[in-house]
Order: structure tokens, then sequence, then C-alpha cells
């Protein structure tokens, strides 16, 4: 019996795990280990889907845990690579689209399937280098699980208010980071996508930890009866949210969480 049998820490990657430059601190990884080694169960709760660069992801930490996905429209089995469950956006979601590119120019939108990205309208340099189909809006079949959208820091808040102003059912729009909006079925998220697995697994809800930095991780570190962690380089709202934050991304904050666990 480990000191953290039971236990499930569910971690977004971006800004929280990894830092912008897309790489790891090791304290964070042999701070996992530790954790996986005592009994605890770590998954990911984050944006990203099902591409190489998860299962890269997968392969460099210590998951033994079903992760959510898509922010929670896909539920994952890293070990065995197999779908558990999704979630999909209406028909509405194509209309918005459909809509986008025809009234914004430059618009770059990627619609994630439960099996990969597509790439639709202008080719983003902000995306050079992701693995991605590039087809076309009209060609690509339902079902979608999510949509997102490129822009920058100072477009975002109006790209917001332009997606909510189309009052199109089923939907809803979360921002990731300064310059990506995301277009979700408006009852899921990644506590939704928690609290699934929950239920599958009998996970008692004070053993749930949950740990992000951006307000597509908002739902989660509001989830009632779990324990709500963030870096130092969340946004002040998220941050007055959280049982306690840490150090910022760079300097390992998943590690000093389990630090302050293994304290306890």
């Amino acid at each position: 019996m480990g000191r953290f049998d039971s236990f499930y820490l569910f971690s977004d990657v971006d800004g929280t795990l990894m830092t912008s430059e897309y790489t790891i601190p090791q304290a964070n990884i042999d701070a996992l280990r530790r954790f996986t080694r005592e009994g605890g169960h770590f998954a990911l709760a984050t944006g990203r889907g099902v591409s190489s660069s998860t299962f890269d992801l997968l392969e460099s930490l210590p998951v033994n845990a079903p992760c959510v996905l898509l922010n929670g429209a896909l539920l994952y089995d890293g070990e065995k690579r197999e779908r558990l469950e999704c979630f999909y956006l209406p028909p509405s979601a194509r209309e918005m689209v459909e809509r986008l590119l025809a009234e914004v120019s430059d618009c770059s939108v990627s619609i994630w399937r439960a099996e990969g990205k597509y790439e639709v309208g202008y080719e983003h340099p902000k995306m050079a280098g992701f693995p991605a189909f590039y087809t076309k809006c009209d060609v690509l079949p339902d079902p979608w699980c999510k949509l997102v959208i490129r822009t920058t820091p100072l477009e975002q808040a109006g790209l917001v208010r332009y997606l909510e102003g189309m009052r199109l059912e089923g939907l809803r729009v979360v921002t990731s980071c300064d310059s990506f909006v995301e277009v979700m079925p408006w009852n899921v998220s990644k506590a939704t996508g928690i609290e699934t697995l929950a239920e599958k697994l009998g996970i008692a809800r004070n053993h749930i930890l949950t740990m992000g930095d951006y307000y597509n991780d908002y739902e989660m570190l509001v989830l009632p009866g779990a324990r709500r962690f963030c870096p130092e380089n969340t946004p002040e709202d998220l941050k007055a949210l959280c049982e306690r934050s840490f150090c910022r991304v760079e300097r390992g904050a998943v590690a000093a969480l389990i630090e302050m666990l293994e304290r306890e």
C-alpha cells in the first residue's frame, strides 16, 4: 500500500505541466514518478487531442489513469490507446465555421474529431510544424468534438464577442491561452470529463486533485469536493479559486504540489 493510493491528480499540460518552450521541467517528471510509485494515479486534463505530441507526453510521463482530452470532449486510455467516451459538437458548429470563413479574412480554424485535427481556412504561421490534415469544411464529415480558432491577444476579446453574438445553440466559447479561442459543446468541460471518470472508477471527490492555469481550466478549478491548485502564472481571478498556488510553470509547479503532498 502506498501513501497516495486512491488519489488521482489531473493536470493541465500547457502552462501548468509544460512551459511555453514545450519542455517539461525535470522536477515535474521526477515528482510524478514518486507520486505514482506511491500508488498515486496521474492523468492529463488538456485541450490537446489524439496526436503525436500527446503520444510523446504519454511516453515520457508516468500516466497511469484515463486522460481528459479536448477539454473534456474525449476521455482516453493512454495505456491502451483507446477512446473511452466522446462528446460532440451539435450541427450549429458547422454553421459557425462557415460564417467565420466567409466573414473573417485570414481565418484559421482547427476542427478536432476524435481521431485527430483538421485545418480549414488560412494556414496560420503559428501552427507551422504541427501535424494536421488540411481540408475544406464542406467535405469534412460529422461528428466534430471541438473548434480552435487562432487570434492575437489584442483581437481575442473581439473574436469571443463575435462568436457569442452568433447565438448558435449548443455551443460555448472558452479561451485556452491569450491567442486561442475554443468552441466546445455547451455542457462539456474538463470538469465534466473528470466527473464522468470519477463515476466510472469510483473515485472519491476528496481524492481528486486538479491543477490548471487558464480559463479553459475554470470548471475543474471550482470542482466541488476536489482539491484545486495552480501555478503562479495563473490569472489572479482563477488563482483566488484555488486552495493554493505554487511557483511558475518553468520552475516545476507540479513538482511543488507533489512535494506539499509528501509533507502532509
